[in-house]
């Protein structure tokens, strides 16, 4: 029984999505970032149970990967709605999660069994993400006035997000190369 806390744990990250995005559509800044904080150190401890207790599966690695994605894919769109982001940016992390997801589904019934192995950029690009999101939502809590810090982070997180999406792309296609290209 306990070896699917987990599981609930990631699943509980992704139903915080919704309070989320309510609270900061509201302008309950102080709230939003403690609810985010709280869902975003939650990945760290699902992630350490099941490395700890052994308790790792396929389905706990996409329940997590799914709770990250509509956590942070949530709290941009928020952002986005309410003019804190631009929507190009939205369209850039949705992209790159769409490359991501089609390019591993091809590559499983194309190819091969592909293992999910995040590359250190994709989770540099995640971290950024990450760090964005609390950053924005922390400047209006607390109007800390760190709207430099705020625009560099930001551009970071762009160029980051940009190169995971082809890093993923170049290290698939380079699999498949060597898997089928350099046959005689």
């Amino acid at each position: 029984m306990w070896r699917y806390l987990p599981n609930a744990i990631s699943v509980a990250r992704g139903a915080a999505t919704f309070p989320v995005v309510w609270l900061i559509l509201d302008g309950r800044w102080l709230w939003a970032f403690w609810v985010a904080l709280l869902a975003g150190l939650s990945d760290l401890l699902d992630g350490s149970l099941a490395k700890r207790f052994h308790w790792q599966s396929r389905l706990g690695a996409g329940l997590d990967g799914l709770a990250d994605k509509l956590l942070l894919f949530g709290i941009f769109l928020a952002l986005v709605l309410i003019g804190r982001l631009p929507m190009w940016w939205l369209i850039l992390v949705l992209a790159r999660d769409l490359v991501i997801v089609v390019g591993a589904w091809f590559y499983n019934r194309l190819i091969e069994k592909l293992r999910p192995e995040p590359s250190w950029l994709g989770k540099a690009s995640t971290a950024a993400q990450i760090a964005l999101a609390l950053l924005i939502i922390a400047n209006s809590a607390w109007q800390l006035q760190l709207p430099e810090l705020e625009k560099m982070l930001f551009w970071i997180a762009v160029g980051l997000t940009t190169l995971s999406g082809i890093h993923y792309i170049v290290i698939w296609a380079r699999r498949a190369y060597l898997r089928f290209g350099a046959r005689p």
